[in-house]
């Protein structure tokens, strides 16, 4: 992270997310304001995928061939370069999978799965921004804190990290680290979200 150098350059572009493709390490995807665009050049170009132009917040990988995109307007899932509109047809923010339960954030609650066609809301009751995992808890970021849920979605209980007003909320994992991204500052977590 010392250097950086401009891979392209797409002005009128938005890119929300990005993910490495399954196979090969100069294959990427990446969420837009556009839909989803595809790249095997390692970066350099970028090419539209035809499903959806809808704008593009997250992935999740479900193994090397299926792909979970949250949108704007759906939640897609599907071989990785044709996934398909599920029944969930609000705004998706994050996604994270539990045994065999897929979570979502959404703008009004987290929402969970089993068979990608009935969804159930969660008892978080309030925007969530994105979720991560690390072992065997889901950690969802919302307005007012990190909250953490063991029963794959189901209930959330609030971290010690709570009650900061904040714009936004972003969680990633690096090691067994829990790392909190927020306008008030990162924070790391040693200890499961614990402290």
């Amino acid at each position: 992270g010392l250097l950086w150098t401009m891979m392209s350059y797409y002005p009128n572009f938005h890119f929300y997310s990005i993910m490495p493709g399954p196979y090969l390490s100069h294959i990427f995807l990446a969420g837009t304001d556009h839909g989803i665009y595809f790249s095997n050049s390692g970066g350099k170009m970028w090419q539209e995928m035809s499903y959806t132009n809808d704008t593009v917040y997250c992935f999740k990988r479900k193994n090397n061939n299926y792909l979970y995109a949250g949108s704007s307007s759906h939640l897609y899932y599907g071989l990785m370069g044709s996934p398909a509109p599920t029944s969930f047809n609000k705004t998706v923010t994050g996604i994270e999978i539990m045994d065999s339960t897929v979570i979502v954030a959404s703008n009004d609650n987290i929402y969970y799965s089993t068979d990608n066609n009935i969804w159930s809301s969660s008892d978080f009751q309030q925007k969530a921004f994105t979720l991560s995992s690390l072992n065997n808890k889901v950690f969802a970021g919302g307005p007012y804190g990190i909250y953490y849920s063991t029963n794959n979605g189901h209930n959330w209980i609030s971290t010690s990290l709570h009650n900061n007003i904040v714009y936004k909320w972003d969680i990633g994992t690096a090691g067994n680290n829990l790392i909190a991204y927020s306008s008030a500052g990162i924070y790391v977590s040693t200890d499961v979200g614990i402290s």
